[in-house]
C-alpha cells in the first residue's frame, strides 16, 4: 500500500542520512517499537531516533529495555507515559552536570541504563523532531535508488517481467472468452 511504501521510503532515507542499514533499522524498530509506541511515538520518529542512536554510538536496545521498565513510574501520579518521559527528558537536558542529569533518573532507572540514557539525551539522541523534518523534505525513494542503479540486466529482467505479466493477463482473458 502507499503507507507501507511511504514508511520504507522513510526507513531508507533515515539510511542515507545515518549510515543505519534498512535492515538494522527495521530490526530494532520491530524490537523497541512497543515500547517507543507505549511512549507516543510514530513508527517514522522511531525510526528516525534508532538512525540517530546508531550514528551517535548509543545502545538503542539498553535505551529501549530501560525505558519499557520506567513505563510505570511514567504513570504514576495518572500522567501519560508520554508525559512521564517528557518531564524525565526535560529534566536531563535542563541538568548543568552529568552528575545531575544521573539524579533525574533515580527511582526511574537502573544506574547502568540511566547513563546510557542520560549520554543519549545529552548527545542529541532524542532531537529526533529536526532530523525527522529534514527526513522527510529529501525526495529520494526505494523506486528512485533502484531506478538509479538499474543496468542493463536489470532492465531486461523488468522487461520480461512486464511482458509476462501481460501475456499472463491476455491469455487469462482469452480462456474467459471461451
Amino acid at each position: 500500500t502507499e503507507s507501507q511504501s511511504q514508511t520504507l521510503d522513510h526507513f531508507f532515507k533515515v539510511s542515507q542520512m545515518t549510515g543505519a542499514g534498512v535492515g538494522d533499522l527495521l530490526s530494532q524498530v520491530g524490537r523497541s517499537g512497543p515500547t517507543f509506541r507505549t511512549l507516543g511515538f510514530s513508527v517514522e520518529e522511531t525510526a528516525s531516533m534508532m538512525g540517530l542512536f546508531e550514528k551517535r554510538g548509543i545502545e538503542a536496545e539498553a535505551v529501549a529495555m530501560g525505558l519499557q521498565r520506567a513505563i510505570g513510574k511514567f504513570t504514576e501520579g495518572g500522567k501519560s507515559a508520554r508525559a512521564g518521559f517528557d518531564e524525565l527528558v526535560a529534566g536531563i537536558k535542563s541538568a548543568t552536570t552529568t552528575e545531575d542529569a544521573l539524579a533525574q533518573t533515580t527511582g526511574i532507572l537502573s544506574e547502568r541504563v540511566a547513563l546510557k540514557l542520560v549520554n543519549a539525551i545529552r548527545q542529541g539522541g532524542f532531537e529526533f523532531q529536526a532530523f525527522n523534518a529534514e527526513v522527510k523534505k529529501r525526495s529520494e525513494t526505494v523506486r528512485k535508488a533502484a531506478q538509479d542503479t538499474a543496468g542493463f540486466v536489470e532492465m531486461m529482467f523488468l522487461l520480461k517481467h512486464r511482458v509476462t505479466e501481460a501475456l499472463d493477463v491476455l491469455v487469462y482473458h482469452r480462456l474467459l472468452l471461451y
